[in-house]
């Protein structure tokens, strides 16, 4: 999803004169671009996809998720981490 925004998005929007003013820009592409594509797998559009598949969803938790997970980590040479066997990329210092 990251690349298309950038593809398709910021290739026709340069310019912006605050974040208000870029979340009103891609609001508004969203709705009259990026939904009404037809994605090739589904041979439909994103907004036809959703209304199929809203009756399927279901309410988010009552109580937040636990997102405690503390520990310490060493900085690998070439400014990568390790965790649970996946590798993130983290800044110098």
């Amino acid at each position: 999803m990251v690349k298309y925004i950038k593809e398709n998005f910021f290739v026709r929007y340069r310019r912006f004169d605050s974040f208000t003013h870029v979340n009103q820009l891609l609001e508004q592409w969203i709705v009259g671009v990026a939904d009404n594509r037809e994605l090739r797998q589904f041979r439909q559009t994103p907004a036809a996809r959703f209304v199929e598949e809203a009756s399927h969803l279901q309410l988010l938790p009552a109580a937040d998720f636990d997102t405690s997970y503390f520990d310490i980590r060493h900085v690998a040479w070439d400014s990568y981490i390790e965790v649970r066997g996946n590798r993130y990329s983290v800044p110098e210092a």
